[in-house]
Parts: C-alpha cells; structure tokens; sequence
C-alpha cells in the first residue's frame, strides 16, 4: 500500500503488525443503527471505545463495539483479530469502501 506521505510499504498479516482493515459493506440494524462490515488484514482493534482512523475521510472515529455475526447469530467479541470479518457499531462517517 502507500502511506500518506507517498512511501509504498507493505504488511504481514500478522497481529503485531500495524492496523490495516477494510469497510465493504454498511447495513442499518433496528437495535443498533448502522453496522460497518470489515475484515481485519493486520494488526488488531480492541472491543471498546476503540479509536480508529479513517484514511478516506481523513478523520478519527470512535467504535463504540465490534461484533461477530454467523447467520442470526450476533456476539460481541473483545478484540477484532487479522484474517477474519466483524461488524462495528458507532461508526457514523465510514462507508463502503473506505
């Protein structure tokens, strides 16, 4: 990838890494407003209150928690760990893509 400043880098997708993560999908949950769908390629993000910057929008974003959905099943985990997909509530200012 390439950093802000124009250097090209590039991540392992390991825990100990740097956080790299991907937003693909926004849906609006009755109970929890919008959910934002991501997967984690580096690094980690724990549970609560995590701040997160947002590279698109330029801007900070509290996540207020991060759940793990299987079908109808929802559950909260404690931290978002790399390879795998989770879901995000309190996150107003991300989309698709970002």
């Amino acid at each position: 990838g390439t950093l802000p400043s124009g250097k090209q880098t590039s991540r392992a997708p390991d825990e100990s890494e740097p956080l790299s993560a991907l937003a693909f999908k926004v849906i609006h949950d009755p109970h929890r407003g919008p959910l934002v769908f991501f997967r984690v390629f580096s690094g980690t993000v724990p549970s609560e209150r995590a701040v997160l910057w947002n590279v698109n929008r330029d801007r900070k974003q509290t996540c207020a928690k991060i759940l793990q959905i299987m079908a109808n099943r929802v559950s909260e985990v404690e931290q978002a760990t790399c390879g795998s997909i989770y879901a995000a509530s309190g996150l107003d200012g991300t989309f698709s893509g970002d």
